[in-house]
């Protein structure tokens, strides 16, 4: 008994024509495509615009103020607002103050600008003070090398450092600072590696002179 192949081929290729394709649910698929890429873009949304750590403006205490005259409870505060519920409170611990009422008795509230005004004491006062009057003897001592042998700041820190000749002492970045800002007798030009260096500056240079329109431009 002979077989076929050709006909056994043809006889496979007709089989599989007639089968029929998985039926698929392409109104499913699309749904299911839509709600995860919108989730995805949901949730890269919030993560690259809701950022944490940030102060609170002030807008958001002008915000504060009026929902809690609305007499709004706390987690509905928070949720409006975009803050955490400590900020909250430390927020109304700064901005509550004592106010007289129609009958004389005092009661307590929450106003916006108390709490700018707290903040922004508490924020100039924040920073580290000048170290300018407390090692005054080590800064008279740089200037006076820097004007006579013109030495570099990092150098004479650095040999203090290691004689341990002054008790207080600034570091090199500071002194640079100090002669930048035209605090010292000591300027830039008394440095002699400094204004070598070549300065970059900030930004697009902007054209000194600016003659206007030209000539073909004008109107006739």
């Amino acid at each position: 008994m002979f077989f076929c192949f050709s006909s056994l081929c043809d006889d496979c290729k007709m089989n599989k024509d007639n089968k029929k394709e998985p039926m698929t649910n392409s109104w499913h698929d699309e749904a299911t495509t839509h709600q995860h890429t919108g989730r995805f873009a949901m949730a890269r949304n919030e993560y690259t615009t809701n950022r944490k750590y940030r102060h609170l403006t002030r807008e958001k205490r002008a915000q504060i103020e009026v929902l809690l005259q609305l007499k709004l409870p706390k987690s509905r505060i928070v949720r409006e607002v975009g803050i955490a519920r400590s900020t909250l409170y430390n927020e109304l611990a700064r901005g509550t103050v004592q106010q007289l009422g129609r009958n004389p008795e005092l009661y307590t509230r929450y106003f916006g600008d108390p709490g700018q005004r707290v903040y922004e004491h508490r924020r100039r006062n924040s920073h580290c003070p000048m170290k300018l009057a407390k090692a005054k003897k080590f800064v008279s001592f740089a200037v006076k090398q820097i004007l006579t042998k013109h030495p570099a700041p990092d150098t004479i820190c650095d040999l203090v450092r290691e004689k341990g000749c002054f008790t207080e002492m600034v570091c090199s970045k500071t002194l640079y600072n100090y002669i930048e800002r035209g605090l010292l007798k000591a300027r830039n030009i008394d440095l002699a590696l400094k204004v070598k260096r070549k300065q970059h500056r900030k930004g697009h240079p902007q054209h000194k002179r600016l003659y206007g329109l030209s000539i073909e431009a004008r109107p006739k």
